[in-house]
Parts: structure tokens; C-alpha cells; sequence
């Protein structure tokens, strides 16, 4: 990131696919899918999950944000604009049930939030980044240097399978 002083513009979004085919179901596969992007660091994730809109939406987010807290933390990320296409994750922060005092959502939100400051924006799901297809996504230019933290020990321990089963939000 060139400027060090503007906030790290991220972006957060959920899907939930209506019923699987049974094969698929039979496999155990997630119908729900949870996705961020950080443009700046040509970064996109998407992770199968089951869970309902609005969890699935948190759960995204606090994905992005345990990602730039573990894998970036050399970068001196002071701040995130997160944008989200889901208007009710949007206004969960001016108040709402799901961020309230004692919450799973308002305590691990807490504790991810010791590094830098968030804030939350709505923006229309076509230039919402988190949804475009990979081929969309530029690559990192070569003479980019971004150090990326990975957890060597936890990616040898890595196995293929064929089908993942995804996460489970409940």
C-alpha cells in the first residue's frame, strides 16, 4: 500500500445457495459461502460455510479481520474501510441486536479490534469486489513486495480432498 495514512479499503460479502443436489448434499457440502477481498494486496478469499444472511455476513468480516491481523502485521494497517453490500450487517453496527453488549459478535469484535480502527460502508453489490470471479482479479504487479505471514507448520499438515465440507457457524 503506498500510502500509509488512508485506510485499507476491504470488502466483505455472503452467499447462500438455495438447496444442493443431492450428491452434493450427501457429501456433507456447505449451501453457504463466505468471501472478502483486500484489492490493495490482490488478496480474495472464499471459504464454504453453512449458517444463515446475516452470520454468514459477520462471519466474513471477521475472517477479513483475523486475516489482516495474522497475515499482515508488518504492513502498519492503522485502519479498514470495509464495505458490504448486506444492509442490515451495515446497520448492526449503529446499534443492532447482533453487536449488543455480552454478544459472541461484540466480544470477538473486541478482540480483533486492538491493532487498528474499522469502519463500515454500504456499497451496491456490482462494485462490491468480494463477489467478482477470480479471472476478474488482477495479480500483484512483480516489483510489489508484500510480506504475508503464513503459518508454515499448519499448511504442511494439509490435505486434499475432493469435496471440502466448509465451516460450521453454529
Amino acid at each position: 500500500m503506498e500510502k500509509k495514512d488512508r485506510p485499507l479499503n476491504c470488502f466483505v460479502a455472503s452467499r447462500s445457495e438455495g438447496p444442493l443436489e443431492p450428491a452434493l448434499a450427501d457429501e456433507g457440502l456447505c449451501r453457504g459461502m463466505v468471501l472478502f477481498a483486500i484489492p490493495d494486496y490482490g488478496v480474495l478469499f472464499k471459504c464454504r460455510a453453512e449458517g444463515e444472511g446475516i452470520d454468514l455476513e459477520f462471519a466474513a468480516f471477521f475472517a477479513l479481520l483475523k486475516f489482516v491481523k495474522t497475515s499482515l502485521p508488518n504492513e502498519q494497517i492503522k485502519s479498514l474501510q470495509v464495505n458490504s453490500s448486506n444492509a442490515a450487517f451495515v446497520f448492526s453496527f449503529s446499534g443492532g441486536r447482533h453487536l449488543a453488549n455480552n454478544t459472541a459478535h461484540r466480544k470477538l469484535l473486541t478482540e480483533l479490534l486492538t491493532r487498528f480502527t474499522v469502519s463500515i460502508a454500504h456499497i451496491e453489490p456490482l462494485k462490491n469486489k468480494a463477489l467478482l470471479p477470480a479471472s476478474e482479479y488482477p495479480s500483484i504487479p512483480e516489483d510489489r513486495k508484500i510480506d504475508i505471514k503464513a503459518d508454515w507448520p499448519e499448511i504442511g499438515r494439509g490435505e486434499i480432498k475432493p469435496f471440502q465440507r466448509g465451516i460450521s457457524l453454529s
